[in-house]
């Protein structure tokens, strides 16, 4: 009797295991020219030839020329991070099936967790990336001269790999890295706990956007308008780009660049061989002993 009860024990103990959460699923509508990816948590999708893959695996019979949209599905969970990875390093989604007749035919994609989306995340390819992160979501080609979306949804993470990457964002919810290369960063101007990350290279971040005055710590800091709910933080930034108004702006220990814009600016270079460029207003430029350079300083 206890082997009997023992046995049925070890039965109901498996029976009640959490059971594992299941793979990433995909269809696809050549009539609508629809790829459906349904997830749990995360998922991956990139292209290898012409064959688009989902987590690794080919997606039935979708290829990047018979397909127009993918669209990722999930329930929401909030116990629970999702993610959807873009992954740009086999070459664009592109041509897509239909022409969009601007000459920058391409697939879009729709991200929905069923509350606004946990995270996209877009890798960039080894060459020159022109993300803009949009408050509605991503346009992956900013270079054409239509200014799409083609990747809908929030919380987005930009990454841009190799290459000189533009990197600039109009929301207030995403984080910019740029990777390798000389990477130009562009500021939210509605900013506050936003990420800004240069990577190796000779990398810069431009508040130009911000209708307000900034003022830098250490290169790493960045406080804004009022409006901001926190403040910024930037790392691995090599040069520093202020407002139209009277920024304070200090660097680090490292060689760097510092330019004031408008307004009538202080700059700090602290210690390194730095470059302070006051801009138009009346700056006042104070080194740090490491032999800078001073340019339109007028104190």
């Amino acid at each position: 009797m206890k082997t009997r009860l023992a046995a049925l024990g070890v039965l109901l103990a498996v029976s009640l295991q959490a059971q594992p959460a299941r793979a990433a699923s995909c269809t696809f509508d050549p009539d609508s020219a629809t790829v459906t990816v349904t997830f749990r948590k995360e998922v991956s999708v990139r292209r290898n030839g012409d064959t688009i893959l989902i987590k690794g695996k080919p997606c039935e019979a979708a290829t990047v020329t018979n397909v127009d949209l993918v669209r990722f599905v999930a329930p929401h969970n909030p116990a629970a991070s999702q993610a959807v990875r873009i992954n740009l390093t086999g070459g664009p989604f592109a041509p897509g099936a239909t022409d969009e007749g601007d000459g920058a035919s391409e697939i879009e994609f729709v991200v929905d967790t069923g509350a606004g989306g946990d995270g996209i995340l877009i890798k960039g390819t080894t060459e020159a990336d022109h993300f803009v992160v949009a408050p509605g979501g991503v346009n992956l080609n900013a270079d054409e001269e239509s200014s799409d979306i083609d990747v809908m949804g929030l919380g987005v993470v930009v990454y841009g790999r190799r290459g000189a990457d533009l990197l600039s964002t109009a929301s207030a919810r995403a984080t910019l890295r740029g990777g390798p290369g000389d990477d130009a960063l562009v500021g939210s101007a509605f900013g506050g706990g936003l990420f800004y990350g240069g990577g190796t290279g000779h990398d810069s971040l431009d508040y130009s956007n911000v209708e307000c005055a900034i003022e830098v710590s250490a290169m790493a800091y960045v406080f804004g308008c009022p409006i901001w709910e926190s403040y910024d933080v930037a790392d691995s930034v090599e040069e520093m780009i202020g407002t139209a108004y009277d920024d304070v702006i200090e660097g680090s220990s490292e060689n760097e660049v510092l330019r004031g814009r408008g307004g009538d600016d202080f700059l700090h270079g602290r210690r390194g061989r730095d470059i302070l460029d006051g801009g138009s207003g009346t700056d006042t430029c104070q080194g740090g002993g490491g032999g800078d350079t001073l340019i339109r300083c007028e104190v």
